[in-house]
């Protein structure tokens, strides 16, 4: 593991700002012509999913980023390296349990899901977004620990990652499931697809700053 450069606080607010900048553009060039690519049932439908995902997400992995960041800051600043690597792997540790469950239950409960939210064209929607809460309650703990660290690069860049991700797979999926004549509830699936490939991206980009 590479210890990654660190920013003053200006520095790091700079970067961060940047990079949501460019997450806020990416994320327009999806919507907007995804509005234009489904029709307002296929829209619909991706709401559905989405608004479980975001559920899911906030459950699994509120307050617990700043945490590991705090820890991590704490043990950084008293030169413990070994206490360092002790939250890391406790935090990862425990976020892929998080993910795992969490994840789990949109893809097994998928279809009492569906009857709960009276919606059941949702179903293909839901399973192909499940897998993206454990990508992102993992990219959690690895973004906590960098950020503890002072560095906020592997933050920025995994975001702006994720979110060309979502745009460049999203679109395309969504458009060619429907151009091949696939329902609404496919081309919704194909387009929610996006966001599971994008934080997948967004996580093994992390990942590689890690192990490099």
């Amino acid at each position: 593991m590479v210890k990654g450069k660190k920013q003053n606080f200006l520095g790091g607010a700079v970067i961060l700002t940047g990079a949501v900048a460019i997450v806020k553009v990416f994320s327009a060039l999806y919507k907007i012509p995804l509005g234009n690519i489904l029709d307002r049932e296929g829209m619909a439908h991706f709401y559905v999913a989405y608004n479980i995902y975001n559920l899911l997400l906030i459950l699994s992995t509120a307050g617990l980023p700043l945490a590991v960041s705090r820890l991590v800051s704490e043990a950084s600043a008293l030169g413990r390296d070994n206490q360092k690597r002790r939250i890391l792997r406790v935090g990862f540790a425990l976020f892929l349990g998080l993910g795992l469950l969490f994840g789990g239950v949109m893809f097994f409960a998928t279809r009492p899901l569906t009857i709960l939210l009276h919606d059941s064209l949702a179903y293909w929607s839901i399973k192909a977004l499940s897998p993206a809460v454990l990508c992102v309650c993992l990219m959690s703990a690895i973004r906590g620990y960098t950020q503890g660290e002072g560095n906020m690069l592997p933050t920025a860049a995994s975001e702006i990652v994720e979110a060309l991700g979502k745009l460049l797979v999203g679109l395309t999926l969504a458009w060619y499931l429907l151009s091949r004549g696939a329902a609404s509830e496919i081309g919704s699936a194909g387009a929610i697809a996006g966001v599971t490939a994008g934080t997948a991206a967004g996580f093994l980009s992390l990942l590689w700053y890690m192990l490099r």
